[in-house]
């Protein structure tokens, strides 16, 4: 089963509103842990110039590098499909920061603790839809 989350790049302004929200909704207080991102990119020269923005987070790959990094099993598959982190088995060992090509699972100083994209999967799993 693929997962992923709908964007109309069209209607994107880069307001990074998703990125704050998604922060908002996994508590996470300090600068710099983004579990969605927000990129901007610039292209054109004078006049012609233009800005493009691409809203990031976990892909939840069919086969992710960050699980097979996992020497703990912290990260793995829910039945669903979507990539998780068991904090109870997390020794922060990091290696699923190191094997993720993504950039998805991230340290966050405060929680002491690996955070990443869940999908919404709390949200899901109550029959919501993420937004």
């Amino acid at each position: 089963m693929a997962l992923g989350f709908y964007v109309n790049m069209d209607h994107c302004i880069g307001c990074r509103t998703c990125q704050v929200a998604c922060k908002d909704r996994h508590d996470l207080q300090n600068v710099g842990v983004r579990p969605r991102r927000v990129e901007s990119y610039e292209a054109g020269a004078y006049p012609d110039v233009a800005m493009y923005h691409a809203t990031i987070s976990c892909n939840h790959c069919d086969d992710p590098a960050c699980i097979k990094g996992c020497p703990t099993g912290a990260m793995h598959k829910a039945d669903d499909g979507t990539v998780v982190h068991d904090d109870s088995r997390c020794v922060l060992c990091k290696m699923c920061m190191t094997t993720c090509p993504y950039g998805a699972p991230q340290h966050d100083p405060v929680k002491d603790m690996i955070v990443k994209c869940d999908g919404c999967k709390d949200l899901r799993d109550a029959g919501h839809e993420p937004n």
